[in-house]
């Protein structure tokens, strides 16, 4: 339905270009080819949808008015929880590496209520991180789990270290 509107609009602000430009030149030598430029653009864009319409057999991707179902402030809520708990990580993990690990992935489950989050559990890979030499010989299990609980101020048991 909107491609039609977009469609019909185009037509419209076509014709009154045109009406206006030949407003315009009517009184000069120009006006015979104003008016057949301003007909040609016409033309086009009346026909420029056609051959994608036929090539679909006039269905409008399977969806009238009635069947569109818009998305919900949930589903906003939703991906910006998603965003917000992604950019945490990401934070999260460059607060591992100022603290000499590098290399970590975290990842947070987390509860969301509207536009509350809260921070249910962190998850730490330590897989392919590298620990730097300046933190020395420490047990970067327990210089992960510090770290992150000081970032996101949770209970130390709510954190958990694997790889």
């Amino acid at each position: 339905m909107a491609a039609v509107s977009k469609w019909l609009i185009g037509i419209f602000a076509a014709a009154v270009i045109g009406v206006a430009l030949d407003l315009l030149f009517s009184g000069s030598r120009m006006s015979g080819a104003v008016r057949y430029a301003a007909a040609t653009v016409t033309l086009i864009v009346i026909i420029a949808p056609i051959p994608s319409m036929v090539k679909s057999g006039f269905s409008f991707s399977g969806r009238d008015a009635l069947s569109y179902e818009p998305k919900t402030d949930e589903h906003y809520l939703g991906f910006v929880s998603e965003r917000k708990a992604a950019l945490l990580a990401s934070a999260a993990e460059r607060s591992l590496e100022e603290g000499g690990i590098s290399g970590a992935k975290v990842t947070l489950s987390y509860l969301a209520d509207g536009a509350e989050m809260t921070i249910e559990e962190v998850r730490v890979n330590l897989r392919d991180s590298v620990i730097d030499d300046k933190v020395g010989h420490i047990n970067k299990n327990e210089l992960a789990i510090r770290l992150i609980s000081e970032r996101f101020a949770i209970d130390k048991g709510r954190i958990s270290v694997y790889g």
